[in-house]
């Protein structure tokens, strides 16, 4: 038996590791006999919610199946250690035929997913049964930064049991960028067509691909900092194709150069008094600071300009598309780094 306490940032991402986790706990038996699924409306009550349905099922011994399995969906409903007192004491003696997958994730009533609970992270990761730790914290997030979107997508591969060159998997990457959930849809797709082949070249994955995906931010400002407009549009096309919205990528922008601004002339002497300043992770932190120092004020002021511009430009005040609005400020502001001091 198993407990699984599951959370994180990309709801498609996290609805499938709860669908693989629940798979691997239900193993061959039938779903239909062995599957118990709770959601926001199963914990209604007439002066809130409740989690007693969680434990009223984590408690029922099986009736014809060796074991039952319980999926605990919006867990987030239930944000202190008071709502979740039955959960907590549950977990202290857990029924040897009950696995749980809980998943830490807000209602649909719900505006803000608070942090995950401390006590219920400590308490699934004490839970044993006979002396065995059954307990395990699980994450299921976007990957970060360029090594951890790489090495995902790799592992997400060996996963189904392909094998693509490194040339196939760049591609993939390359081709999906942010739109993480499409992978393993694609994945199966690919898995059915070639089975278990041998190593598969980009020639063979291409008509699998269907439309490109969005880029991540940091591939938009890596293109903007070395100067390379035409980069810098390829990536403005991929996150409109994407389907995101001109004023979105704009706002990212806007606050990706006022934190430059923020820091140029104020004294900081190292990425750590950034960071902690700005709120900031080490990394982007002194990528910021990098950029501050590079740019000087000159540069900084005209980049300010250009994007109140587009600000104008994109609230209808010119009549130019959105697209033409954000080419020509990518355009600009990768000028302004090939220009010199």
């Amino acid at each position: 038996m198993k407990i699984y306490l599951v959370s994180g940032d990309d709801p498609s991402l996290l609805s499938k590791k709860v669908r693989d986790l629940v798979g691997e706990c239900v193993g061959d038996q039938s779903s239909d006999m062995v599957l118990t699924q709770l959601e926001e409306t199963d914990y209604e009550t007439e002066d809130g919610f409740s989690i007693s349905p969680l434990i009223a099922a984590a408690e029922s011994p099986p009736m014809f199946e060796p074991f039952r399995v319980v999926e605990a969906r919006n867990l987030g409903l239930f944000s202190t250690g008071e709502d979740l007192t039955g959960l907590l004491n549950y977990l202290e003696a857990p029924l040897e035929t009950t696995s749980l997958v809980l998943v830490w994730e807000k209602g649909i009533k719900q505006t803000r997913l608070s942090p995950l609970n401390k006590k219920l992270k400590d308490a699934v990761i004490d839970a044993e049964v006979d002396g065995q730790k059954i307990g395990e914290v699980v994450t299921a997030s976007k990957p970060r930064g360029a090594k951890g979107t790489r090495d995902w997508f790799a592992k997400e591969v060996a996963a189904v049991g392909l094998k693509l060159d490194s040339q196939a998997l760049e591609l993939l990457q390359n081709h999906l960028g942010e739109d993480f959930s499409r992978l393993s849809s694609l994945l199966e797709t690919i898995s059915s067509a070639f089975g278990d082949s041998e190593r598969l070249s980009s020639n063979d994955i291409v008509p699998f691909l269907g439309s490109a995906g969005s880029v991540p931010v940091w591939e938009l400002t890596a293109a903007l900092s070395k100067g390379d407009g035409a980069g810098s549009i390829k990536c403005i096309h991929r996150k409109l194709g994407a389907g995101e919205h001109p004023i979105a990528i704009l706002s990212f922008l806007v606050n990706h150069y006022m934190r430059i601004a923020r820091l140029d002339g104020a004294g900081f002497k190292n990425s750590d008094e950034v960071a902690k300043a700005l709120g900031m992770s080490a990394y982007p932190a002194k990528l910021a600071l990098e950029e501050s120092r590079n740019l000087g004020p000159t540069k900084i002021k005209k980049i300010i300009e250009l994007l109140g511009s587009a600000d104008y430009d994109l609230k209808g005040k010119t009549g130019l598309d959105g697209k033409l609005v954000l080419e020509i400020l990518a355009a600009r502001i990768a000028q302004q780094y090939r220009l010199k001091n």
